[in-house]
């Protein structure tokens, strides 16, 4: 018998109870409902598509931990200084590094898509603002904790701008003036490969 499309309300009430299930084992109050309401056929066809949901939803689950569980003890007894110097960067040097208020140090090219990325723990980001006062939001930051999929796919917030027309102007002119002055040392474009603070952007 093929398994028919479910009425809504029916559809709503199974996907609530998929999710019981993945946490708490078989809903008796499911048991009960469809046998009163349903054809036995249809009953166990949609508490058999339930537990597979339900057994999907777990592995994903685990799967996930296991993903984050795997990556800690990789960079945790590293120093930030080799962190830095083994993540990818753009070839073209182009690029830009950045943490993440989620504790994530990424490595960025000139369109700002992330090339690399390593979760810091909590002494590794003291690290990484040595000397500077470093922000409120990252004194409870742990990137361990954050997902693969959220490190190469971070909030807007942890992206850097790219510069505008204006900065690039404006570096330029400061460069230009301090070679006037025989100043050899100059501001690098911020399109170029160096690291910064998520905290001083705008």
């Amino acid at each position: 018998m093929a398994f028919r499309r479910l009425p809504e309300k029916v559809a709503q009430l199974a996907l609530k109870v998929s999710l019981t299930h993945a946490l708490h084992g078989p809903s008796d109050y499911f048991y009960h409902y469809y046998t009163l309401h349903l054809h036995p056929c249809s009953f166990f066809q949609i508490f058999s598509h339930v537990q597979q949901l339900s057994g999907t939803m777990a592995e994903k689950l685990q799967a996930d931990a296991q993903d984050v569980t795997n990556r800690q003890p990789a960079t945790d007894n590293i120093s930030l200084r080799d962190i830095r110097n083994s993540m990818k960067r753009d070839p073209e040097g182009h690029g830009i590094s950045a943490l993440g208020f989620d504790g994530v140090l990424r490595t960025f090219d000139a369109e700002r898509n992330v090339l690399d990325a390593v979760g810091l723990n909590p002494a590794q980001i003291r690290e990484y603002y040595d000397g500077l006062p470093m922000p409120e939001r990252f004194l409870a930051a742990d990137g361990r904790n954050v997902s693969r999929k959220d490190m190469f796919s971070p909030n807007l917030e942890d992206i850097p701008r790219k510069p505008t027309e204006e900065d690039k102007a404006r570096t330029r002119a400061y460069n230009e003036e301090l070679k006037r002055r025989g100043v050899s040392c100059c501001v690098a474009d911020k399109s170029a490969d160096d690291d910064e603070p998520v905290s001083n952007r705008t």
